[in-house]
């Protein structure tokens, strides 16, 4: 009867519709289940979230995939999370994967075009690294106020707003202004990178798929690092100058804004606000990392999640991956180039080979992830860790072959690639409840940090050991191999004594108290 009932209420005008709202009331009452697709009544007899009844037709958008909710006087559109019944999220999908080829882009350019930073500036490699270091400080507020700009403003606004920015960025570098402008312009550059983590690993992780989604859209950032060594190097030795490398980037941007304003438009302030407050009252969610205890169902403050020792742990261990990652990226090319004696040519290739190998293992690892490691995510990001600080280990000890170094760096570069998705997925599902969503932004932006300060820490020692004379002209690069085996090797104990220390919730997948 109830099923007749919704159908006729289906096919009437708005307000036949919404005559039947004291009959629906009662039925809801009684406990009668409603549709997936429901529209909440504007009524002062009517909470936001106790009274759902079917839309007509043609207020139904996206194939019946989506449902409108009345929160806090606004319409919020809810769309399915499976991107094999929801198309529109290919086109979300394909944005956030243009967003991420875009950071590659940037965070590899410096790197492969150093030795012409160098020359038009007349700077060392000290002086470089305060790029990084400003990059640094447009992370920070990034990810501190990410959560509450998107709950002002929405994802849709913060996202877009980042695309515009990079592209005005990226037009400073292309019309070389003085170096002393440089530094401001990266701290633009980082916080639309901090902007552009925090909003996308937010949506994306959130997803149905969501390892294998993660994998796909992080492994376009080791595609824009994949293709600026060859790619810049080539057009340079063709005669192109090496600033107009920086109309790529954009035009990666202007196309990144366009995908960004028409395929987020739904996702207002209203819709995160909404998001947040069903993710933390709706008690009846049982997914199978529930906590047998009662939670507080609160929303965090700012203060709480910075100091929640959990949050702070995926935040260090995401510094240390994402820094080591990009110092490798960064300065394998001039590492090569200055130590290993190879051709320029030969360096960048090295380098991409290196990212290669990184984009591959983000695509397929996400998906290996998902298949073998669904919900026992620690267990695999502990075994990919040591990994990579074994196969650190062998990039350091075969110093002597280019070719073992090779083999050493892409073998790393194969399990470094799921590592910044699989610790997302792990937070979201391991983190205390009312935890969960709100500290993705903060971890993802904080663990990006590591991506401005331990580049800039290479670039230090690049500078000031291995010459005597406090002036190495990039000597100091020899100790490359051991930085990078250092702080990969620490990562991977982190992860491991967080497991011990832990592996009974973990074990009977509940969440962390």
């Amino acid at each position: 009867m109830l099923d007749t009932q919704k159908g006729d209420v289906a096919t009437e005008s708005q307000s036949e519709l919404y005559s039947e709202e004291e009959h629906l009331q009662h039925l809801h009452d009684g406990g009668s289940e409603h549709p997936k697709s429901s529209f909440s009544m504007d009524e002062s007899s009517v909470t936001d979230f106790n009274m759902e009844i079917d839309e007509p037709e043609d207020l139904i958008s996206y194939a019946g995939l989506s449902k409108r909710v009345k929160f806090e006087n606004e319409i919020v559109i809810i769309e399915n999370k499976n991107i094999f019944k929801n198309h529109k999220l290919k086109f979300q999908l394909a944005s956030a994967m243009i967003s991420l080829f875009f950071i590659g882009l940037v965070d590899q350019v410096i790197g492969s075009l150093i030795e012409y930073f160098l020359k038009e500036y007349n700077i060392n490699r000290v002086q470089i690294s305060y790029l990084f270091v400003a990059q640094f400080c447009g992370y920070i507020p990034s990810s501190i106020f990410n959560n509450y700009l998107m709950s002002k403003f929405g994802l849709h606004f913060l996202y877009t707003s980042a695309c515009i920015i990079v592209c005005f960025t990226s037009t400073m570098f292309l019309l070389k202004v003085p170096f002393v402008f440089l530094p401001f312009c990266s701290v633009f550059f980082g916080w639309c990178n901090g902007t552009f983590d925090c909003c996308l690993n937010y949506f994306v992780g959130s997803l149905d798929y969501s390892n294998e989604l993660l994998g796909l859209m992080h492994s376009m950032y080791g595609l824009g690092c994949l293709i600026t060594p060859v790619l810049s190097i080539h057009l340079v030795k063709s005669g192109m100058p090496w600033n107009y490398y920086y109309f790529i980037l954009i035009a990666t941007g202007i196309t990144n804004f366009l995908f960004a304003y028409f395929f987020f438009q739904n996702e207002t302030a209203a819709k995160y606000r909404y998001t947040i407050s069903e993710d933390r009252n709706n008690e009846n969610d049982q997914d199978d990392f529930q906590s047998s205890n009662i939670e507080d169902k609160t929303l965090p403050t700012m203060f709480e999640t910075l100091k929640n020792k959990y949050v702070i742990f995926y935040s260090v261990a995401l510094f240390t991956y994402v820094g080591s990652e990009l110092s490798v990226g960064v300065w394998l090319n001039n590492y090569m180039y200055r130590i290993q004696g190879q051709t320029e040519e030969n360096a960048s290739i090295i380098t991409s080979i290196f990212w290669l190998f990184m984009t591959l293992g983000r695509g397929v690892m996400g998906f290996v992830t998902g298949w073998y490691y669904k919900d026992r995510e620690i267990k695999g990001i502990v075994f990919y860790c040591f990994m990579v600080a074994g196969s650190c280990l062998s990039f350091w000890i075969f110093e002597s072959s280019i070719t073992l170094q090779i083999i050493s760096i892409c073998l790393a570069a194969w399990f470094v690639g799921p590592l910044f998705g699989t610790t997302i997925i792990i937070s979201l599902k391991t983190l205390p409840k009312r935890y969960a969503l709100h500290s993705i932004s903060l971890i993802a932006g904080f663990g990006g940090t590591g991506a401005a300060i331990i580049p800039a820490i290479l670039g230090y020692i690049s500078e000031h050991f291995g010459g005597g004379n406090g002036d190495s002209d990039g000597a100091g690069l020899k100790y490359f191999p051991e930085v990078v085996c250092i702080t990969f090797t620490a990562a991977a104990f982190m992860w491991f004594s967080f497991y011990l220390a832990h592996k009974r919730t973990f074990d009977a997948q509940i969440r962390l108290q």
